[in-house]
């Protein structure tokens, strides 16, 4: 027997009766009352859930698809000296990441031929870092215990990037959002004290739920959320602090499907910071 305590009292369930990945799970209607183990949510771990007779609902009401504070970093412009020695025209604020970071480079910024993408940079000072030749496209983010060193002939100065980019992205599976739950983002951010825009941009099936931009602002966190009717996203709402822009609206999302979740970095001119991120299932 189990029992959750979830603020709604205590319920006492039936056996287990799956351990396994979610897309492989029985039926709730099947198994009224008992309960089963799944082993890939939240990403990289596992999780208890029990059955109502209609879904499977996270044992105590609330479950992490993935919490993550490996920083994500849209820097300005600056130097790449040989075997990806880089030095920015202006640095961080405050913090350093001397343990590593997904930093955004353009194309050929490393060397003629490199390839624009988030390479693992591990920084000794607000303005020094090492760009190792790892690169981040999809997943749980990690920090490389082994970084690959670069051997190249540096090129010299970079321009900042100013487009959308897309940073941290997984795969929320179908049928996770059920009619009755709601899936909660919460972000902290940090970024340069200047006039220029930096935005960061929270999608979920490919549709907007939130835009926050912040200009003078060193410092930033908000949380996201949206809740489901009938196996579509239907609602949306959002708090945050200064800098916001809000998105209210309904959209249509099949939630019976995969669907990507995703976080994307934009900075005008300066540095963006995506220094801690997390996403909730609540139901």
């Amino acid at each position: 027997m189990t029992s959750d305590v979830s603020g709604r009292g205590v319920s006492i369930f039936g056996a287990s009766v799956y351990t396994g990945a979610w897309a492989g799970r029985p039926a709730a209607a099947s198994f009224t009352g008992n309960t089963m183990t799944v082993t890939d949510i939240p990403i990289g771990g596992m999780s208890q859930w029990y059955s109502d007779g209609v879904n499977w609902r996270p044992m105590g009401g609330v479950v992490s698809i993935m919490t993550n504070n490996v920083p994500f970093i849209m820097p300005g412009a600056g130097s790449m000296a040989n075997n990806g020695a880089v030095t920015l025209t202006t640095g961080f604020v405050t913090t350093t990441y001397p343990n590593g970071s997904w930093t955004y480079f353009p194309s050929n910024a490393i060397q003629a031929g490199s390839a624009a993408g988030w390479y693992f940079t591990k920084w000794t000072s607000t303005t020094v870092g090492q760009v190792f030749q790892e690169t981040y496209t999809s997943g749980v983010p990690t920090i490389v215990a082994s970084p690959t060193a670069w051997a190249t002939t540096g090129p010299g100065a970079f321009a900042a990037n100013t487009t959308e980019i897309t940073g941290p992205s997984i795969t929320i599976p179908g049928g996770v959002l059920y009619s009755t739950a709601s899936l909660m983002c919460r972000t902290s951010t940090q970024a340069s004290n200047t006039a220029d825009i930096k935005t960061l941009r929270i999608k979920y099936g490919g549709t907007t739920i939130q835009s926050v931009s912040n200009t003078s602002i060193v410092g930033s966190g908000s949380t996201q959320g949206a809740w489901e009717r009938g196996n579509s996203l239907q609602g949306i709402y959002a708090s945050t602090g200064i800098g916001s822009t809000t998105i209210n609206s309904s959209i249509t999302i099949d939630n019976t499907v995969n669907q990507t979740f995703l976080i994307s970095l934009q900075a005008a001119a300066l540095i963006l910071t995506l220094e801690y991120y997390e996403i909730l299932l609540r139901g």
